[in-house]
């Protein structure tokens, strides 16, 4: 199984790291842990994938009642 460091994961994902630290801290990986305040957090490939598909579903499903939304102003 591939494990990404936070660098690895900000500079895939287009964040700082310090956002992925604090999703991190609030659970949004769940099997990440850390060996060693040396060796840093380590991101399962698993996890990212999981969090990959959740925010997709998200937008998909926010965007969908936008454009419904958005075309009830023309009716």
């Amino acid at each position: 199984m591939n494990m990404y460091t936070v660098k690895e994961l900000a500079l895939a994902l287009q964040k700082h790291e310090e956002t992925i630290k604090r999703w991190l801290r609030s659970g949004k990986f769940p099997n990440a842990f850390r060996n060693s305040d040396k060796e840093g957090w380590r991101i399962p490939e698993n996890d990212l994938v999981q969090r990959l598909i959740l925010a997709e579903q998200y937008i998909a499903e926010n965007n969908s009642k936008w454009v419904a939304n958005y075309f009830e102003m023309f009716k």
